[in-house]
């Protein structure tokens, strides 16, 4: 059970047998998820296509797709109204706490920044629940540059800190395993919104 601030408590189902049980040879990641903020209103194939790069970097054989925020909206602006209520953040906890015990890895990519007004503080909050249960199930956590930044700005990232490489040399340079015992997110992640940006 997994509770933070005012959120509600979600119960974690059992584990999947995606993990090879003891004795069945070496164990090899299976299923990784990535954690991005909300669905988008158009088909999100460049996301898509930056996500499955990242999985076939990270060695997994396939990915799932869960968000911080379960409405669709056109840009982190948008969040700013349709977050102002717990409906959004609390159908993408359920689908969080019933995706994370069946994966093997999480790769964060919900963006650096946060909504202004009231979706702000449910921002806040709902990070730091994520944090608890990803504490919980005690699996590797995989983030671009130290940071869960959003597939449009992986380029862009590289771009900077690898110049001359091919994007997909500087993806995998740059995907980065998470140090459990510190929460780089707590302080880095919350600025105020450039308008148009998600991640």
């Amino acid at each position: 059970m997994v509770a933070c601030a005012s959120l509600t408590a979600v119960t974690l189902p059992e584990a999947a047998s995606s993990r090879a049980p003891s004795g069945e040879g070496p164990w090899r990641p299976t299923t990784l998820l990535f954690v991005g903020l909300n669905p988008p209103l158009t088909s999100g194939a460049r996301t898509r296509a930056r996500v499955e790069l990242a999985r076939g970097l990270l060695g997994f054989e396939s990915v799932q797709v869960a968000n911080l925020f379960a409405l669709p909206t056109r840009d982190l602006a948008g969040i700013v109204t349709a977050g102002d209520t717990e409906h959004g953040w609390s159908a993408a906890r359920t689908t969080l706490a019933h995706r994370l015990p069946a994966v093997d890895g999480v790769l964060l990519g919900y963006g650096v920044q946060a909504p202004s007004g009231p979706a702000r503080q449910r921002f806040r909050d709902q990070v730091a629940w994520l944090e608890a249960l990803l504490t919980d199930v005690g699996l590797p956590v995989w983030q671009v540059g130290g940071q869960p930044r959003h597939p449009s700005r992986w380029q862009r990232h590289t771009h900077r800190t690898r110049p001359g490489k091919p994007f997909p040399a500087a993806l995998a340079a740059e995907l980065r395993r998470r140090d459990d015992s510190h929460d780089e997110n707590a302080d880095a992640v919350f600025r105020a919104p450039s308008a148009g940006v998600t991640g």
